[in-house]
């Protein structure tokens, strides 16, 4: 079976507190009503995301040779999902992630690396498996990755016709090597990120100028998304306008953890399979990101139900041109 997707990056052990309604002060404890434990990190999310939607999704990792790593392993082949390509190592711990849920569904993380930090050397050693496209997690960018491992893995993903992809992910490191992600981005064929993430690497804090200025500088042919949360995503295509896609209501969500990776599922899903020009595709994107939300990552979704919920809605599928 031809792979959809290489995702290449970080798979961790989540674990979900909430809804607090505040952190308690140093010294003191607080009391959640849920906790949930299961397979998350960028890469893993995106993966159980896309097994969703029947995209054939081969994950390229580190994690450790601990029962940490056992249990990812574990979690996705239950979930149908390949594991060759995963690389377990003796010298780390599987990277855990906790996130704390707030009421109103905003969340922070607290991240234990662990085996994250070797993730140039498995890029370097990977036998990378055709696809149509490699999506490359936020880990995957400078500092945490050197630009010339990068360049290397794209020259030779590009040799089997593989398109490129970087799911930004900006930090305090990424200030001093803003010309590194720079370079990387315009080396891909698709560039995604936030909106705080676009505005620190522009400069800019309107949205539309920072979706211009970061446009210049990506391929010619690139496609640059920024995701916007509850305000939907912004597409941005060079000598074409920024169209910026509505969030559709599909009723409560129970939490926003995994939402711009489940974005990223039904952006490449409307792309490769459906066949969608970009702004349908970012459309299609937000739709499932909200219904996978709403009634969760275990939920049987059928394409064009998701799809009708816009025209239902009212909406124009590709948004506004500004």
């Amino acid at each position: 079976m031809s792979i959809d997707v290489l995702a290449i990056g970080d798979l961790t052990v989540d674990q979900i507190f909430g809804p607090l309604r505040d952190l308690p002060a140093w010294g003191r404890e607080t009391e959640v009503d849920t906790m949930d434990v299961r397979l998350g990190g960028n890469t893993g999310n995106f993966a159980l995301a896309g097994k969703v939607l029947d995209l054939n999704v081969v994950c390229v990792g580190p994690v450790g040779k601990d029962d940490n790593g056992l249990w990812i392993k574990n979690e996705m082949e239950k979930s149908g999902l390949n594991t060759d390509l995963l690389d377990f190592r003796t010298d780390s711990p599987t990277s855990v992630t906790t996130a704390l849920v707030r009421e109103d569904g905003e969340r922070l993380f607290i991240t234990l690396p662990g085996a994250l930090a070797k993730l140039g050397q498995t890029l370097r050693q990977s036998r990378y498996s055709d696809a149509k496209i490699a999506l490359l997690s936020g880990w995957c960018q400078p500092p945490r990755v050197a630009m010339d491992i990068l360049l290397d893995a794209f020259t030779r993903l590009r040799t089997t016709g593989t398109k490129i992809a970087i799911d930004l992910a900006w930090s305090e490191a990424s200030w001093g090597v803003r010309d590194d992600v720079l370079q990387i981005l315009s080396q891909v064929d698709f560039a995604l990120m936030n909106s705080a993430e676009a505005a620190a690497l522009s400069g800019e804090t309107d949205l539309i100028s920072a979706a211009e200025t970061i446009s210049e500088k990506l391929a010619q042919s690139a496609v640059l998304v920024i995701k916007n949360g509850e305000h939907g995503a912004l597409v941005k295509e060079r000598h074409k306008p920024c169209v910026i896609v509505p969030i559709v209501s599909m009723g409560e969500p129970a939490h926003a953890v995994g939402a711009g990776d489940c974005f990223n599922a039904g952006f490449f899903h409307a792309v490769f399979v459906q066949k969608l020009d970009a702004e349908a595709a970012t459309a299609f994107g937000c739709d499932f990101a909200t219904w996978m939300l709403v009634h969760g990552r275990e939920a049987i979704v059928d394409v064009s139900t998701v799809s009708s919920s816009r025209r239902q809605a009212g909406l124009n599928q590709l948004g506004d041109l500004l």
